[in-house]
């Protein structure tokens, strides 16, 4: 299992959950320390994340491969691609990026964009082409293009095993659901409150096997053998206990996988959320 760094709280007030706000310059530099300690070599970022590009390029992430998002191209001309990569990269700070990702499915299925995504992997701005997406929102002949595919999943939702076996990487992310999952019930943001009683079977399930809601969400995505997962963390100490968890999951043995008849599409789904 290999764990990506996402860097959404990097740049931005991310997570319905999120007390703590956008990470100050020197948490950033103690959590990607703490990362490399840990072995994660990849990170994770977006052009939507806010500042967050900035903030990396300034923290210093040369011993990292970094992933970037570019928005939906509403209205697009050839050479928009290569002047949102220029940018990311000045602002980060390299001379390439790992994964450049769609971060809109709506731009998949254009020849145009995508030959643009082509001729930069060739030029080497690039090295692999990504698509970020909902795991029901593209069929797998339009996904075949793409070297890399990100999408959600998570105890609540397992619709990214239809693209399990297919000939691209997947990444999947999304595995803490904005961290609803490790949640206190009296934390769940009003919008959530009519849906208590899954959140209250997830806790039970938690409990009547003795591991932490952090270990059971591992768990319930380590399950099967994707090529990796992206979490976020807003602390050192945030990022220390996904490590000890990652660990701790590793030596479970005979634990189910948590079921729970007709989740609301609305949980699962944050694009749906009005908080």
């Amino acid at each position: 299992m290999e764990l990506v760094l996402g860097t959404a709280q990097f740049g931005m007030d991310y997570g319905v959950t999120n007390s703590s706000g956008i990470c100050s310059l020197e948490t950033i530099k103690g959590i990607l320390d703490l990362a490399v300690s840990c072995g994660i070599t990849k990170l994770d970022t977006a052009v939507s994340y806010g500042k967050s590009e900035e903030n990396l390029g300034s923290a210093g992430v040369t011993r990292f491969n970094v992933s970037s998002k570019i928005p939906y191209l509403e209205d697009y001309r050839l050479g928009d691609i290569e002047q949102y990569v220029s940018a990311s990269l000045k602002r980060i700070g390299l001379s390439s990026l790992d994964i450049l990702y769609l971060h809109d499915d709506r731009n998949l299925q254009n020849p145009e964009i995508l030959a643009e995504l082509k001729s930069l992997k060739v030029a080497g701005n690039i090295c692999r082409l990504g698509a970020s997406i909902y795991a029901t929102d593209a069929p797998d002949v339009v996904l075949k293009e793409f070297d890399v595919v990100q999408c959600q999943g998570n105890a609540f939702d397992y619709k990214y095993r239809s693209h399990i076996n297919q000939s691209y990487t997947i990444y999947l992310r999304s595995i803490f659901l904005q961290g609803l999952l490790l949640a206190d019930i009296d934390r769940l943001p009003d919008f959530l409150r009519h849906e208590k009683n899954l959140f209250v079977s997830w806790q039970k399930y938690c409990r009547k096997h003795g591991k932490s809601q952090l270990e059971m969400s591992l768990h319930n995505v380590m399950s099967y053998e994707l090529d990796g997962y992206v979490i976020g963390a807003s602390s050192v100490d945030e990022l220390e206990q996904i490590i000890l968890a990652r660990e701790s999951v590793r030596e479970m043995r005979d634990i189910p996988l948590f079921q729970y008849d007709n989740v609301n599409e609305y949980i699962i789904d944050p694009r749906r959320w009005n908080p």
